[in-house]
């Protein structure tokens, strides 16, 4: 019993230990904001900005996804749509209020279909 009370003890503190360290800047990263563009009827902004972190040669662009009504901070990872590898152009515009386009000619190292009720198309440009 007491074996079983320390190993319960143990895993506590280790799960409170990551959750600290998950919460701390390991390394210290930059958002820079390039370009908003707001959805036709006004509900949503897409941004495209520049990820960079410290002690690391390389950079991404990114485009996330928010409310209107929201700042533009760092992103939740499950708001950003599109990942760029380095700085390529990346041209955003709305189909609809319903349907990003985002067009860009560099490499997509991850991208999604969809935030919440929109839709996100990727169209590689040559």
């Amino acid at each position: 019993m007491k074996l079983l009370l320390q190993l319960v003890l143990a895993m506590a503190l280790v799960a409170g230990a990551t959750a600290i360290l998950a919460r701390m800047h390991l390394g210290s990263c930059v958002d820079l904001p390039m370009h908003d563009e707001p959805s036709p009827d006004g509900r949503f902004v897409a941004s495209r900005f520049e990820h960079t972190c410290t002690g690391s040669t390389m950079a991404t662009t990114e485009v996330s996804l928010r409310a209107a009504a929201l700042p533009f901070d760092t992103p939740a990872p499950e708001d950003v749509v599109l990942i760029a590898s380095g700085r390529p152009p990346v041209d955003l515009s709305w189909r609809d209020g319903r349907t990003l386009v985002a067009k860009t000619a560099g490499k997509v190292v991850e991208q999604r279909p969809s935030w919440r009720s929109v839709g996100v198309v990727i169209q590689a440009v040559r």
